[in-house]
């Protein structure tokens, strides 16, 4: 394929056709977490990557009419918790859209506090418990970056819950070759 043929095809970039183009990478799928004077509040992200290993910085976007928007900024703690295959019940609970019970429970599965105070989630693949580091306005979004003051990751066999093409799906290694699983609705 040449220049002049990418050319012809290219779209112009409106927030429509942006979202449309989004929607067709993988993104892992996480809770941000947070607790403290403002409340605890959860929101299910796939906006999240590392920053830096020194010192350990991870970031998260988080849209800015969120109610944990607001709740994060204040309690300046939060927690990243990648989901696994396993938790899709907990992705659409904490997207606003639960198959059943309330919306942002909680309630749903175990969670503890670290060092920072914010909620991490017993059984995720790993969580980054954070104390927020900086934050920047982007657009719609507020990128939170966080200093990993603690890191736990779990032993097990469940795969990595990601999003693709507005569909969740559960992705494992397989001897170096990625197995994508059937998604679940």
């Amino acid at each position: 394929m040449n220049i002049n043929t990418l050319t012809n095809t290219a779209i112009s970039a409106t927030p429509q056709h942006f979202t449309e183009a989004m929607s067709q990478l993988v993104s892992t799928v996480n809770i941000v977490a947070t607790d403290g004077p403002m409340g605890r509040y959860g929101v299910t992200v796939s906006a999240v990557c590392s920053v830096s290993a020194e010192p350990p910085l991870i970031l998260a976007c988080i849209h800015r009419r969120s109610p944990a928007n607001f709740a994060l900024r204040h309690n300046n703690v939060f927690s990243v918790n990648a989901l696994t295959s396993e938790h899709i019940h907990l992705a659409k609970t904490f997207a606003g859209h639960p198959d059943q019970g309330l919306a942002y429970d909680f309630e749903s599965m175990e969670w503890h506090s670290h060092s920072t105070g914010a909620p991490c989630l017993d059984d995720a693949l790993v969580f980054f418990d954070c104390i927020v580091d900086a934050f920047y306005e982007a657009g719609s979004h507020t990128i939170f970056i966080g200093r990993v003051q603690h890191v736990q990751e779990q032993d097990i066999d469940a795969g990595v819950l990601a999003y693709s093409q507005r569909d969740y799906m559960g992705c494992q290694s397989l001897n170096g070759v990625v197995v994508q699983h059937d998604s679940a609705r």
